[in-house]
């Protein structure tokens, strides 16, 4: 496989409005992925141990070959970035989590992407999701991309990140891109426009540029639980300084939380823009804070500090909540969480990766929403046609308002004009060809592609 040469990658942008143009990408992807001797060669090899005419077990194969080699493309949502099958093929995915990094469960604890389980309920975008797979992917080089809210993340190179781009600064980015501006020291800026007229993209973390807008949850639920009225007085009084304090619980509904969160904030001093500024040594309790603002729609800046000045020799964890426009006496628009820098291949740690029911994942410490899962769905296409079979594609809807997930079909035998149409969906470790998820409000097929 890495004796053909793809080139340099390069990106398109193509504007869809409906289902059926983004359909017509991918399968012009599967068109160039089927006239491609890397794939042709990756299909004939796959294959190569089965029986002649034994079609079972050449999907078999392919199938089980890309559940073990290549990560699965997320569903179709809005504009997208697809990916040539043979770059598939040859990238391999890797969409995984650095040991350590934290979720945000259910009951509002943060929980180590090593300890999820099957079923627990994480925060995705905008609403809780569950968590269906859960695996360790081993040691992978990982890269550390910083936000302008003084957070760091660390993913590996083919982890997705959403984010808001101006279609029209855009295009004009790719032309210089294709002019060889770049090289003449010209980089591609980013662009300062406001949200309206941005579209939402899911881009690799290799693909990130510096100003890039980066989808963060308006925000956040309020928890179950109510607590007594003496709880903020008796929180007002914890002191700060000790690394290990933290709220007994932020499962809190909204006045218990609003009642929590005035009796931290009365331990805080003021900036000099007279904002309040929470301070502590202790890094849940500083978690505990922003996710406290987060319920009632506020985002935080954070910061790190080692040598502070201060009394005592502990780091401590600095929060200055970022006033909504609406209540800002200066007018200001309210600042986007941008990338602000980008360190590739920072370590090689332990990874692991997992999937979850509505394909997004937040991430408490850096205050930003990801993927959790890579492309894929031309490549078993691809590898399917290269064979002499007919594919296709199924898109479905869980709650039937949104388009939300995208998997092969093959139709068996091969070389009929009707054939028998079998679901191949990868998306999690357990599935089996002719899987597919239960629950499905609604669903539409794009059978056969049209590969001429």
């Amino acid at each position: 496989m890495s004796g053909y040469h793809l080139g340099k990658p390069t990106l398109q942008m193509r504007e869809v409005a409906t289902l059926e143009g983004r359909i017509r990408i991918l399968e012009d992807f599967v068109r160039k992925g089927i006239r491609n001797p890397l794939v042709r060669a990756v299909a004939l090899e796959v294959v190569s141990q089965c029986p002649a005419r034994n079609d079972w077990c050449e999907i078999g194969q392919i199938f089980y070959f890309i559940k073990r080699n290549v990560r699965y493309t997320q569903d179709i949502f809005g504009i997208d970035t697809y990916q040539h099958p043979a770059r598939t093929l040859q990238w391999r995915g890797g969409d995984c989590f650095s040991e350590g990094t934290l979720l945000l469960t259910d009951d509002f604890r943060f929980v180590p992407v090593e300890f999820a389980y099957n079923g627990m309920r994480i925060w995705g975008k905008d609403a809780w999701t569950t968590v269906e797979e859960v695996w360790a992917k081993g040691t992978l080089p990982v890269t550390a991309v910083r936000f302008n809210n003084g957070s760091w993340v660390r993913l590996t190179d083919d982890h997705k990140v959403y984010v808001l781009r101006c279609p029209e600064h855009e295009r004009a980015n790719l032309q210089a891109t294709a002019n060889k501006f770049t090289a003449c020291g010209q980089a591609i800026r980013p662009c300062f426009c406001g949200v309206a007229g941005r579209v939402e993209l899911r881009v690799h973390v290799k693909d990130l540029r510096l100003g890039d807008v980066v989808v963060t949850p308006s925000r956040l639920a309020f928890g179950r639980a109510a607590q007594d009225p003496d709880l903020a007085p008796r929180m007002a009084s914890m002191g700060r300084y000790a690394p290990e304090q933290r709220a007994l619980s932020i499962d809190l509904d909204e006045g218990a939380a609003g009642a929590l969160l005035r009796g931290i904030m009365a331990d805080s001093g003021a900036n000099n823009g007279g904002r309040r500024t929470f301070t502590s040594t202790s890094r849940e309790l500083a978690l505990q804070v922003r996710i406290l603002h987060k319920m009632f729609g506020i985002d935080c800046g954070a910061s790190y500090i080692e040598g502070h000045g201060g009394l005592g020799s502990h780091p401590v964890w600095r929060l200055v909540p970022r006033i909504p426009k609406s209540k800002r006496k200066d007018g200001k628009a309210l600042k986007l969480l941008r990338v602000d820098a980008i360190e590739p291949d920072v370590a090689r740690v332990p990874c692991y990766d997992l999937t979850t029911s509505d394909h997004y994942v937040y991430l408490p410490e850096a205050d930003v929403t990801v993927s959790n899962c890579d492309d894929h769905s031309a490549a078993i296409c691809a590898l399917l046609s290269a064979v002499g079979f007919q594919p296709g594609f199924r898109v479905i809807s869980v709650d039937g308002k949104v388009w939300e997930h995208i998997y092969a079909l093959v139709g068996m035998p091969k070389g009929v004009q009707h054939p028998t149409w079998y679901v191949l969906d990868t998306t999690v470790p357990s599935s089996f060809p002719n899987w597919q998820p239960k629950r499905i409000a609604a669903a539409r097929d794009f059978k056969p592609i049209k590969l001429i």
